[in-house]
């Protein structure tokens, strides 16, 4: 849909149908969920063999106040004898009588409207509506006709324009209004901080060009309202039609639902998409990979008949309010008895701003198709050009590699029960990982359960081997002909099955950006492909859009990020200085302590009087953060050992949402000193805010490498290849990266006074120097723990003296 000047609008047949007869069941079993068509491929076979001329069709309906021109092609449509005779094959897995009845109309319906375009142009009394399904199951074809007069058509395409009219007015408001709006809207607060009009002028001059830039922006910076307001002043003048916010984690939803209304667009629509089993209210749940499992008439309350419902609630949303939250959207959807997830997708259709996941881009698996799929979208606006604002950026890294890596591994036990075919492809499967893993891996023997010996086998794949490919698609063919005929699969089965379609993805275009792992132990054999570079894939989808800003309080060093992100050479950079006085931060670094692995055991008494002396130079909530879980629950033992007076919290493996919320409420701004121990790059070493005195220090232990893997050392010599800084790209930059994110826990805003502590020896070496930010510049090199105590001690004296 397109609008035409003011008051006119162009849309094609499929989106008329979509407003006025959609209809149909959410069923993902058949690989679909929007019924347009009723199942798969709507393409006659013998069409190869005989190439139709496509015919240009076009109306417009002239309203009282809107005018709206439908505009599309077809293939087959003829005229005969007075008689106008229009076609339409679909090809379906099963039989018509599966199909329902309002699936049925609705595959008519456009049919239909296709014989009325023709008949403006080509005078006729009737017309003949043919309907053929074919069948592959049994390859019978099974036909359907519908004798209409000329007026009968007219009456049936007015009455679909009817129908959908509320949905085009509400297309044409947002269109000619909102840019209107936001053109006048003013940056929401009365001046701009330092660095904000810097930010704010660079991104809108990008967003102009069509380019990217990576905007490192330190906290107190309004990241994301210097980001949203150049993107939606690109919308107002005419650069570009709807921003996707892109994020890793949904503790910035609120702020940038905020951020967006502020700028006082009153006919802008703003949305959050949440992930489809987080909104799911069946009892079934889908989860990550499997909703062809759960998301069907057979499973949940709400799929069966859900088009039928859906077009009442979202016109309901769109009229009555301009922001949706997944509670909002929940609470409607179960009024109507539709699936909330489903319904948030159409709704992102309308709306100016859309919030979610990075997934939703980049993922192969998660990727909103109807947007970012090239010539399968359906949505509401089809010349859509789109703004990518990339928060927190340096999650991507990790992120990135994640959705571009897969594994499948042997199966503990044949699925007998699932049936033979399946039973065979996953024997199949099994005999290839073994051969494979013969072949790659060298055996050696390691400690097995109850003093036992197991062999133990690890390689890298260079290339694999076909036959290996064809064992797993051999294995989803199998799995796809049993879901389809209604076979109960195994949990196994269905994990299996969304694992190997990720694998077989991937294997089928793997470059030198990859690496394939095997390792057996045991009868245990699995197959990882590795993504050690996801720049170019990252870089493809950032395509999509007419321009991307990647922004974070840490992206150090740019070129590090630039070019694992994107490319070198495909993006602009600006690093904006923090805007809260230097002095208001103190920076101590233990240098002649040792956190290595092998020093962490007697070193353990000192590292809690280190952090004891941090802590104990002013009253407060302090957070120590270490490198691993293990290191973690060990210092905190000999810390409750030595300093019993001192409150003590620990963070746990595995807590809920209410754990969490329990644990961030205990940062009480009191008068009392407390301690936390938390886990670097956790949850609660980035994306909380604890401003004023609800913390005052962050003990960082250990520079954030982890330990060495094999894995890690194959990234290490990618890139040593690729830029000669192996190690950097490998372990220091991300290591560094955690320190930094934890480090900006301390100071959130103006007012905010506060220590950080960073302790190991490799902080006083020139790789890590380089990479401290500019801001800090209150920096002292402590040797023990008395001189730590007595320099945070100054530390807080000097804003005594100041407040006296």
């Amino acid at each position: 849909m397109k609008t035409e000047g003011k008051n006119s609008i162009c849309v094609s047949v499929s989106e008329l149908i979509r407003f006025s007869s959609l209809a149909g069941d959410i069923d993902l079993r058949r690989g679909f969920s929007f019924m347009r068509d009723p199942d798969g491929d709507r393409r006659d076979p013998d069409d190869a063999q005989t190439p139709r001329k496509r015919i240009k069709l076009e109306h417009t309906f002239v309203t009282g106040d809107l005018n709206v021109t439908v505009s599309d092609t077809a293939e087959r449509i003829s005229l005969d004898e007075g008689t106008i005779l229009v076609e339409t094959v679909r090809v379906i897995r099963g039989e018509p009588s599966q199909i329902d009845d309002s699936i049925h109309n609705m595959i008519f319906a456009e049919a239909e409207m296709y014989g009325f375009l023709f008949s403006r142009t080509n005078k006729a009394e009737r017309a003949d509506i043919v309907l053929t399904y074919i069948s592959t199951a049994s390859g019978r074809r099974f036909r359907s006709v519908r004798h209409l007069s000329a007026e009968e058509l007219d009456e049936r395409a007015n009455g679909l324009l009817e129908r959908a009219m509320p949905f085009f007015h509400i297309a044409l408001e947002i269109k000619e209004n909102v840019p209107a709006q936001l053109y006048g809207a003013a940056f929401p607060y009365e001046s701009k901080r330092s660095g904000q009009k810097d930010l704010v002028t660079r991104a809108y001059e990008t967003i102009v060009k069509g380019k990217r830039l990576f905007a490192e922006a330190p906290t107190g910076t309004g990241k994301t309202i210097c980001a949203l307001f150049p993107a939606l002043k690109a919308v107002a003048t005419g650069h570009a039609d709807k921003v996707f916010y892109f994020c890793a984690k949904s503790t910035i939803v609120s702020q940038a639902i905020e951020a967006a209304q502020s700028l006082g667009s009153r006919d802008m629509r703003i949305i959050s998409l949440s992930a489809r089993g987080k909104m799911c209210s069946s009892v079934t749940k889908p989860v990550p990979g499997r909703s062809f499992e759960a998301c069907n008439p057979d499973r949940c309350p709400v799929a069966g008949g859900h088009f039928n419902r859906s077009r009442d609630a979202l016109f309901e949303l769109l009229s009555k309010h301009r922001a949706y939250t997944s509670e909002l959207i929940s609470e409607t959807a179960a009024r109507f008895r539709v699936c909330p997830y489903e319904l948030s997708l159409d709704l992102s259709e309308f709306c100016t701003v859309v919030i979610c996941d990075y997934n939703y881009l980049f993922s192969p698996q998660v990727r909103l198709r109807r947007y970012f799929s090239g010539n399968s979208r359906r949505t509401v606006f089809e010349e859509e050009r789109y703004l990518f604002l990339i928060d927190e950026a340096h999650n991507l890294v990790s992120r990135g590699r994640e959705m571009y890596s897969a594994e499948i591994s042997t199966f503990r036990e044949l699925p007998v029960s699932c049936g033979k075919a399946v039973t065979e492809s996953a024997e199949m499967m099994n005999r290839a990982l073994k051969e494979l893993s013969e072949a790659a891996g060298e055996s050696s023997e390691v400690a097995g359960p109850e003093g036992s010996e197991i062999v133990h086998r690890a390689g890298i794949v260079p290339n694999l081997p076909d036959g290996f490919v064809v064992a797993v698609e051999g294995f989803l063919n199998a799995v796809s002909a049993s879901m389809r005929s209604g076979t109960e699969l195994t949990e196994e089965i269905y994990d299996r099955y969304s694992a190997a379609e990720s694998f077989l993805d991937l294997a089928h275009s793997l470059d030198d950006a990859f690496s394939v792992f095997t390792e057996a132990i045991g009868e245990k054999i699995k197959c990882r492909i590795i993504c050690l570079d996801p720049s170019r894939r990252l870089s493809e989808c950032m395509d999509l859009g007419q321009s991307s800003i990647l922004f974070s309080a840490t992206l150090s060093p740019m070129d590090y990020y630039i070019n694992v992100l994107s490319g070198p050479g495909t993006a602009e950079s600006e690093v904006i200085d923090s805007p809260f006085p230097a002095e208001n931060l103190a920076v101590f670094v233990a240098d002649r302590f040792s956190t290595r692995f092998s020093d962490r055991e007697i070193s353990s008494n000192a590292l809690a009087d280190m952090i004891a002396a941090a802590a104990g130079a002013r009253k407060g909530n302090y957070i120590a953060f270490f490198p691993s879980y293990s290191y973690m629950e060990t210092a905190y033992g000999k810390f409750r050992k030595r300093y019993p007076n001192v409150i003590s919290v620990i963070q746990s493996r595995n807590s809920s949402t209410e754990d969490r919320r329990r644990f961030l409420n205990s940062f009480s701004d009191d008068g009392e000193r407390r301690v936390f121990f938390c886990v670097l790059g956790g949850i609660y070493s980035e994306g909380i805010d604890l401003a004023g005195g609800r913390l005052i220090g962050a003990i960082i232990i250990g520079v954030g490498t982890g330990q060495m893997t094999s894995e890690r050392n194959v990234l290490l010599e990618y890139y040593e290849n690729k830029y000669e800084s192996g190690f950097d790209y490998a372990y220091t930059f991300p290591g560094m990266n955690r320190v930094l994110q934890a480090a900006g826990r301390v100071i959130r805003s103006g007012e905010d006074r506060g220590i950080i502590v960073l302790i190991d020896d490799r902080y006083a070496e020139q790789r890590y120097l380089g990479l401290f930010p500019s801001h800090w510049k209150n920096i002292r090199f402590v040797g023990d723990a008395e001189s730590l105590r007595e320099a945070a001690k100054r530390f807080w004296k000097s804003f005594d003296k100041n407040e006296e």
